[in-house]
């Protein structure tokens, strides 16, 4: 598995290219170990911001190929998904994207980062993150880590 998300190693050489290192792993399958070692193996593949997400087995790894193929020669895609669609998952509140943003070392100060997060959502830039009624933030878990690794305190004055 490629190396976790930490707050100080965006995996990058310097002008925000990916390293060597992290680009060879980007560019390789990874088998998901299961409990089952009986059942057909699975695979998966691990997002610039560490985000792994499953394929499946060998024969939707080979459709998920061809399709590739035929995105890059034809441009064919499917229908489009909307970020906010609920198949995507998990979605989280402040609370959460807070929780998640100091167990990688982001902060000692939860309630600036609650803000700087609620800013962000305010400001777009935390992709499919929406207001409630009642004005609990929704913030989509994949959609916020990518924010997430490419966000960059600011020094803040006294």
């Amino acid at each position: 598995m490629a190396a976790p998300l930490t707050a100080t190693d965006n995996n990058t050489a310097g002008e925000g290219q990916p390293s060597p290192h992290h680009l060879e792993e980007r560019m390789k399958l990874h088998q998901l170990t299961t409990a089952d070692t009986a059942a057909e193996p699975m695979w998966c593949w691990v997002t610039p911001d560490g985000d792994p997400q499953i394929i499946g087995e060998a024969a939707v790894v080979l459709e998920l190929r061809d399709a590739i193929d035929k995105f890059l020669a034809f441009g064919t895609v499917g229908e489009p998904i909307a970020d906010t669609d609920p198949a995507w998952g998990n979605s989280y509140d402040i609370g959460d994207a807070v929780a998640e943003a100091v167990q990688y070392g982001y902060t000692d100060n939860p309630t600036r980062l609650a803000d700087t997060i609620r800013a962000a959502c305010r400001a777009g830039r935390i992709r499919g993150a929406t207001q409630t009624d009642t004005g609990r933030w929704m913030i989509p878990r994949r959609t916020f880590r990518h924010w997430l690794t490419n966000y960059q305190p600011k020094a803040r004055r006294a």
